[in-house]
């Protein structure tokens, strides 16, 4: 199995575990009729958020976004506390040096599960809305 199935199967694993815990939470396994399909739209819409969310988080990351960030935390934590060795290095080489270990497109799964689970919970409210 290619490593970028095994990243879409664990995060659809996360996604399944989030939506039945959150149906566990609201006991939508004794509702009925359209209360159920409300509660089902409601159980895929929160680990749908959540999963979109993360993508979009890890999307940003990925560019460097928190790069800056990082960069001044670990000076400033080497200032207080000079327990540990820093390398010092200029702001452009650490950028170039964190640039060439991200892994590209990390954030797909995340998004395109988190966007199924948000398909099924339309899906799900359309139908609970009609009905």
């Amino acid at each position: 199995m290619s490593k970028r199935l095994e990243r879409y199967i664990m995060v659809l694993f996360i996604g399944v575990a989030g939506a039945l815990t959150v149906a566990f939470l609201r006991d939508v396994f004794s509702m009925s009729g359209t209360e159920l399909l409300g509660g089902l739209s409601d159980s895929f819409t929160i680990p749908g958020a959540i999963l979109v969310s993360v993508g979009g988080l890890l999307w940003v990351a990925g560019d460097g976004f928190f790069d800056m960030l990082s960069y001044g935390l670990k000076n400033g934590l080497h200032a207080l506390l000079p327990v540990y060795k820093l390398e010092q290095r200029s702001f452009y080489d650490y950028k170039v040096a964190r640039m060439e270990k991200r892994e590209k497109g990390a954030f797909v799964p995340f998004l395109l599960v988190g966007l199924a689970f948000l398909l099924i919970s339309l899906v799900l409210y359309i139908f609970y809305s009609i009905i």
